[in-house]
């Protein structure tokens, strides 16, 4: 595609590669994204909490929220550990994350003015989808303090970084010859709304609706934690958690458009994991609203015991996404290791003659993304590695 516009992941992606795939050390680049989402996590709970890092709760919220997203995106494999779907579909995540906590502050920085663009600036830059979604929110906010007359100029400045973003990604060279290819059959505009009206919220409510059992006790553990301050206005509490489940509806059909007025279909599962960090995103808000109307009832027994029961419950449900965890991770690292194996020997033992065949052998990958193909020296995976690394073919048995 050339240039695809898609900047921050196509720098991110070399980096790695060149670092660590390419010296038999890939498993590093799981560790460190794992690492910044679960820090971006607690920066955004330590200044929801307005706590500091030596208390529990945000490492704990952190904790479970990371797990929540993990188990709530359709396709683990290509969106958590695929190193293109991952800098693709979870990066932005993570920088968008990093960025949030500085929208909250009533006060800036002068550093916080460069910080947070760039910041939001690579979310952008990602994919499409999620930029898109970036640069809506920022500018219905931008609208709301118009119409308030509140200044922050912070808010402007990472619209600006948006726009600028997401106008370099759209325009790129590679994502015109993408928008024309052979795979793609874009909608009319009318075909765009009607169609992404119809699946947006249908794919929201549906992924709810599914881990309801999870996310419910999680709302409920959520809110307990944010019952800290006394509002007098419940009614405005009320209030926001429409509009947070409205924005979140909105979101939802906007996250449908690009693939339909591009692709004219809906796009692959891996960046439903957009669709998760909405709904997330979305628990948060509702549950530091309802902290409010539940004030009266903190101190109350039969509170408590339901958000004990609550927290339980939270614990029982992530059953499924734990019971299987020693496998994934026992089966993850023996490929990763056999992998890496296989990339140092090719290293150390360089093959001259072009046309020499290399025989390799790797064992079920579970989660872990293949770069390989059984049995298809012929696969576009395998002829590129063979070209990389100078041998004639490679061949997985």
């Amino acid at each position: 595609y050339g240039g695809n516009g898609r900047f921050t992941a196509s720098i991110i992606q070399p980096i790695f590669v060149w670092t660590t795939g390419a010296r038999g050390n890939i498993f590093l680049y799981s560790f460190v994204t794992f690492t910044l989402l679960l820090i971006a996590f607690l920066f955004l709970f330590k200044k929801l909490l307005g706590g500091r890092f030596k208390c529990l709760p945000p490492y704990l919220l952190a904790a479970v929220s990371f797990s929540i997203l993990f188990f709530l995106s359709p396709n683990k494999t290509e969106s958590w550990y695929w190193l293109t779907g991952s800098a693709t579909y979870l990066w932005p995540i993570i920088f968008f994350l990093l960025s949030t906590p500085f929208f909250l502050d009533k006060t800036h920085k002068t550093k916080d003015y460069f910080l947070v663009p760039l910041l939001v600036f690579a979310s952008v830059a990602c994919n499409e989808t999620f930029g898109f979604l970036v640069l809506v929110l920022l500018l219905i906010v931008f609208m709301i303090q118009s119409f308030k007359r509140t200044k922050d100029f912070l808010i402007l400045a990472a619209l600006l970084a948006s726009f600028i973003s997401f106008a370099i990604m759209y325009r790129s060279p590679g994502n015109i010859i993408r928008t024309s290819g052979v795979e793609s059959n874009p909608m009319s505009w009318g075909g765009v709304v009607l169609y992404s009206i119809q699946e947006g919220p249908k794919e929201l409510f549906s992924m709810v609706t599914k881990n309801a059992y999870l996310l419910v006790p999680f709302l409920f553990v959520l809110t307990f934690f944010f019952g800290v301050e006394k509002d007098k206005e419940p009614e405005r509490s009320m209030l926001n958690i429409f509009k947070i489940v409205m924005v979140a509806i909105i979101l939802s059909v906007l996250f449908m458009f690009p693939a339909f007025k591009i692709l004219g279909r809906i796009q692959p599962n891996r960046s439903d994991i957009t669709l998760s960090f909405i709904i997330l995103i979305s628990l948060v808000g509702i549950s530091k609203n309802l902290a409010v109307i539940f004030y009266e009832f903190e101190k109350n027994t039969v509170y408590k015991l339901f958000v004990l029961l609550s927290a339980i419950a939270l614990l029982v449900s992530s059953y499924s996404f734990v019971s299987s965890l020693a496998s994934d991770f026992y089966i993850a690292r023996n490929y990763s290791v056999a992998y890496d194996s296989v990339i140092s020997s090719l290293i150390e033992n360089p093959l001259s003659k072009e046309k020499s065949k290399v025989f390799v052998s790797l064992p079920d990958s579970g989660l872990i993304a293949v770069t390989l193909d059984p049995n298809d020296y012929l696969s576009y995976k395998n002829q590129a590695m063979a070209q990389f690394y100078g041998v004639g073919s490679i061949i997985e048995k």
